[in-house]
């Protein structure tokens, strides 16, 4: 896997598809896959790293704490891709 620095100094590995996507964060945890999980839940790269590990993952984070597991949900990053929905 390939290694960059993106704008923001996060260290970024990336593949085709960005299942392999992964972020390391100033904490050093990490986020990886198509929905960011954090290491901090404890799943398995290998499992992160597959399509469907990364979904299934995601969908148990959400049913557990919401939304707000993601932080462009708390800070509101996520609003200008809804056109409206919430209004």
């Amino acid at each position: 896997m390939q290694s960059t620095k993106s704008e923001n100094g996060y260290e970024v590995y990336d593949n085709t598809w960005g299942t392999h996507r992964q972020y390391v964060n100033t904490n050093q945890t990490t986020d990886t896959g198509i929905f960011m999980i954090n290491s901090v839940h404890g799943y398995p790269l290998e499992q992160l790293i597959t399509l469907e590990g990364n979904v299934e993952a995601a969908h148990e984070v959400w049913t557990h704490s919401g939304y707000t597991a993601w932080v462009v949900f708390n800070v509101g990053n996520h609003a200008r891709y809804l056109g409206g929905c919430y209004e």
